[in-house]
């Protein structure tokens, strides 16, 4: 049985998936993402997706699939 940690989740999305999982940007694509509104008139919206911990749980856990 996997503990239900966003390291083994199928909504985590990092940089890259090897041993140097530390070291990469993680997050969590369950939902879609959220628009950050611009405060400067220059820039345009954007979209984001939280970032995660390895050890971290939400209760919207589902295991990775197997390859």
């Amino acid at each position: 049985m996997d503990i239900e940690f966003c390291s083994n989740c199928r909504y985590l999305v990092a940089d890259k998936f090897d041993d140097n999982l530390e070291s990469q940007s993680r997050e969590c694509r369950r939902y879609a993402p959220v628009i950050n509104p611009r405060i400067d008139a220059t820039q345009p919206d954007r979209g984001w997706w939280p970032q995660v911990e390895l050890t971290e749980w939400c209760g919207e856990w589902r295991p990775r699939q197997k390859d």
